[in-house]
């Protein structure tokens, strides 16, 4: 039996396996990974939208799930899942969370949810269409345009 303590909430646990020893839900794991990705995220760019908390990015997150999953599905199964930038992290030239190329390249409107075989051929294109459809055009690296 395995005890510890949940790293989100604190809460004390006990498990047979140590198939996660750090996080009491999946909920609790997204959470923390949230608070620290997004801790330092105090000035904005222009066109940039705010992530002002956890529920938010759910909200955003929950939009964007293929057809036919659920919340609840999708928080049981993470490992089936990517989050999917539409606008690829790899495009982005950034050296700190204060720079504009990482607030538009971690902006929520550039997130969705992807199965993990649709992220791993989607790989690091830049595709216009999705771009286009999904209104991101601003957040395109400086002196990066489509036609």
């Amino acid at each position: 039996m395995i005890e510890f303590t949940c790293l989100n909430c604190g809460k004390k646990i006990k498990r047979i396996d140590k198939r996660n020893d750090k996080y009491c839900s999946n909920k609790c794991q997204l959470e923390h990974q949230f608070q620290i990705d997004y801790k330092n995220r105090t000035k904005l760019c222009p066109d940039c939208k705010e992530i002002k908390s956890f529920e938010e990015l759910i909200k955003r997150l929950t939009e964007t799930l293929p057809k036919g999953i659920t919340w609840e599905y999708y928080s049981n199964n993470t490992n089936k899942f990517d989050i999917d930038h539409i606008i690829p992290q790899s495009i982005y030239n950034f050296d700190s969370v204060e720079s504009k190329e990482f607030l538009k390249c971690w902006d929520l409107r550039n997130l969705r949810i992807l199965s993990k075989s649709e992220n791993i051929s989607k790989s690091n294109k830049l595709i216009t269409e999705l771009i286009k459809e999904n209104k991101l055009e601003n957040l395109l690296p400086e002196g990066l345009n489509i036609c």
